[in-house]
């Protein structure tokens, strides 16, 4: 019996590719925190938006990987990874660290908005690839 022979990169691949992408370059270049105060230093918003950019480029990491590998069970574990680590990203402005206590400023306005937008288009984009995993799976055990 022949074995099929696997896509090496399928549309969930390029979607969690360019999530990552999307939301690295996003984070890094519009929503952004509020600037140094008028001393120097910087407000807790600043620590926060830190967190998000390590925890985005964790992503890209990971949709990298997701991109090296053909195995679905592979794919499927590192698509589960990136839930979890979109899901913590969401949490880290206003839970894990604090944001300004205006609820005008720009971290309230711009990056909490942000980050919560990419961080579901990120768990959507993996939610998908889990199912499209799922799905060759049993096709190839059929």
């Amino acid at each position: 019996m022949e074995k099929k022979k696997l896509k090496r990169f399928g549309f969930t691949d390029c979607l969690l590719a360019g999530a990552s992408i999307l939301y690295l370059v996003l984070m890094m270049l519009v929503f952004r925190s509020c600037g140094p105060m008028e001393d120097g230093t910087w407000m807790s918003c600043h620590w926060a938006h830190r967190g998000v950019e390590a925890f985005a480029v964790a992503l890209l990491l990971q949709s990298l990987l997701h991109l090296v590998f053909s195995e679905p069970h592979r794919k499927q574990g590192i698509s589960f990874a990136m839930v979890a680590t979109a899901f913590m990203s969401m949490l880290i402005p206003g839970r894990f660290i604090s944001l300004c206590m205006m609820a005008d400023m720009k971290c309230h306005k711009l990056m909490l908005p942000g980050t919560l937008v990419l961080s579901i288009l990120v768990i959507l984009a993996a939610a998908v690839d889990i199912i499209v995993q799922i799905k060759r799976v049993k096709e190839q055990k059929a």
